[in-house]
């Protein structure tokens, strides 16, 4: 695959056909994507509108949005992730906060209740 996409504009010729086309502001991005691929692989490719150009041209676009997808979906696990570890450790940083005023609390608990909450404290800390 050629690194520099053959480009045309400034007294360059493109070694394809151009032509200019209105297209939907939304599009603009996948249209410019798809283009950007087709001038990167045209170089590789006897005939422009060779179908299995066009073919590679799309597929590398599908590949790239397919590629932006799964690291998103990663991304979006790692913020979960995260956030489900921050609040486990608020939680534990709670949770051991309550044991330990317990133990201060004048109740009367006998002493082996008194040895499981420093323990689950122990475990929390």
């Amino acid at each position: 695959m050629n690194t520099n996409p053959s480009v045309g504009g400034r007294g360059k010729r493109a070694p394809y056909q151009t032509v200019h086309f209105r297209i939907p502001k939304a599009l603009k991005l996948t249209v410019q994507e798809l283009a950007t691929a087709y001038k990167y692989l045209a170089t590789d490719y006897g005939n422009e509108f060779d179908p299995a150009l066009i073919k590679a041209a799309k597929d590398s676009l599908f590949d790239t949005a397919e590629t932006l997808k799964q690291q998103n979906v990663a991304l979006e696990q790692q913020v979960k992730d995260l956030r489900s570890s921050a609040l486990n450790d608020d939680f534990k940083q709670l949770a051991s906060r309550i044991l330990k005023q317990s133990l201060k609390l004048k109740a009367n608990a006998d002493e082996e209740t008194k040895q499981k909450i420093r323990e689950i404290i122990a475990l929390l800390s």
